[in-house]
């Protein structure tokens, strides 16, 4: 995706799934959320691509030691 704004707002989709995520079940942990969307990526209406997406912003989010992210979603493009 080449276009600066479609980025800007594919990043603000994921976070704000994945903070959907976060907040329907604060206290899992964020690796194992991230394995159950991957195994029914199906269930999501926004589809199994951006699934995936999220459940790899869960995972990114875990290794960083966050559940999720201040600032705005611009600064996930960097």
């Amino acid at each position: 995706m080449n276009d600066p704004a479609g980025k800007l707002l594919f990043a603000e989709l994921l976070r704000r799934g994945a903070d959907e995520v976060v907040d329907e079940f604060p206290h899992d942990d964020l690796e194992k959320l991230a394995m159950q969307i991957e195994e029914d990526t199906d269930a999501y209406e926004e589809g199994a691509d951006t699934a995936r997406a999220i459940a790899a912003e869960l995972r990114r989010r875990s290794a960083a030691g966050v559940r999720k992210w201040s600032g705005p979603a611009s600064q996930d493009l960097n």
